[in-house]
C-alpha cells in the first residue's frame, strides 16, 4: 500500500515558519519604527517651514511688522467683540496657513494634555479673540514681536524690554540663527539666556515656574528622541539637540555663549 502525503504542513514545519517570521519581524519593527519617526520628523519641519513662509508675507504686508506673541494690550481679558482677531500670530497668520491649524502643529505633540503635558498640544476655544478654535504643537519666539515700548506686567512676572526684541525681520542679524518657531508645550516663549532646563523630565512648565520665568523651559522638552525642530529667521529649518538651543540668538541682547560658559550642571535626563 502507497504511503498518503497530506497537503497541509505538520506541526514541525508550522513552528519553523512562525519562527521565522517572528526573527524577521523582530529585524523589521526597529527600522520600520525609524521610518516612521523619520516621516513624523519631515512633517513637522514641513509645517514649520510652510509657517516661516507665512511669516515673511504677513510682514511683506504689515511694513516689515512681527507678529505679537502674547496680548500686550489687555485685549485677550478684556475682549471686544469682533474687533480683537488678528491681535496674537496664531490669528495674523490664519489668512496665510488657513483656519485648519494643521500647519502649527507637530505630528509627536500628544493630542490631550492629560496623555503627557510637557509634550502635548496648547489649545484655545474660539472665543471673541480667536476667530476659529486653535490648537498647536509650535511656540513662537516671543522676542520677534513687534513692540514700541517696554511692557510692564502688574503682578510683576515679566519686564518685557523693547530693545530686546527684533520686531522687524530687517533688523535681524545672521538670520540662521535667530527662531522664529520651535517645538514647545505652549503657543510662544520669551527665553533667556540664563534659564535653566527643568531638573524633572517631563515636568510641565507652569506647575514649577511663574508665567513669564524660564521660558526655555517651554521649548526644552524630548519631542523628537532628545532634539526639537525650528524655523529660523532665514525661512531654514533644522533639528537641534536640546542643550543647543541655549546657543541661539534669540533676542536683541543674548549672550550665545553664556549657557556653554556658566551652566555645567545639567539635569540627568540630558546628559
Amino acid at each position: 500500500m502507497k504511503n498518503v502525503r497530506s497537503n497541509g504542513f505538520t506541526l514541525i514545519e508550522l513552528l519553523v515558519v512562525i519562527s521565522i517570521i517572528a526573527v524577521l519581524m523582530s529585524i523589521l519593527m526597529p527600522a520600520l519604527g525609524k521610518v516612521k519617526e523619520q516621516a513624523k520628523n519631515v512633517l513637522c519641519q514641513s509645517n514649520q517651514r510652510q509657517l516661516g513662509i507665512a511669516i515673511i508675507s504677513y510682514t511683506h504686508d504689515n511694513n516689515d511688522k512681527m507678529p505679537l506673541g502674547w496680548d500686550t494690550d489687555g485685549s485677550y481679558w478684556n475682549p471686544t467683540p469682533g474687533k480683537n482677531f488678528g491681535v496674537m500670530w496664531m490669528d495674523a497668520l490664519y489668512s496665510y496657513v488657513g483656519e485648519n491649524c494643521e500647519a502649527y502643529d507637530c505630528p509627536n505633540a500628544k493630542k490631550h494634555f492629560l496623555d503627557a503635558p510637557y509634550n502635548s498640544r496648547w489649545t484655545f476655544d474660539a472665543d471673541n479673540y480667536f476667530e476659529f478654535d486653535t490648537f498647536g504643537g509650535f511656540g513662537y519666539n516671543g522676542w520677534m514681536q513687534f513692540l514700541d515700548h517696554d511692557i510692564d506686567f502688574q503682578d510683576g512676572s515679566a519686564d518685557m524690554k523693547n530693545e530686546f526684541h527684533w520686531g522687524k525681520l530687517s533688523k535681524v542679524s545672521r538670520a540662521d540663527t535667530v527662531p522664529i518657531f520651535m517645538d514647545a508645550m505652549w503657543n510662544a516663549g520669551w527665553p533667556m539666556q540664563d534659564d535653566t532646563a527643568s531638573p524633572i523630565y517631563g515636568e510641565y512648565w507652569w506647575d514649577a515656574c511663574p508665567q513669564f520665568d524660564e521660558n526655555m523651559r517651554r521649548f526644552c522638552i524630548d519631542r523628537h528622541s532628545g532634539n526639537v525642530n525650528a524655523v529660523m529667521a532665514d525661512g531654514s529649518t533644522g533639528k537641534y539637540e536640546l542643550k543647543e538651543i541655549w546657543s541661539l540668538k534669540w533676542h536683541r541682547q543674548y549672550k550665545v555663549n553664556w549657557a556653554n560658559n556658566n551652566i555645567t550642571d545639567w539635569p540627568d535626563w540630558m546628559e
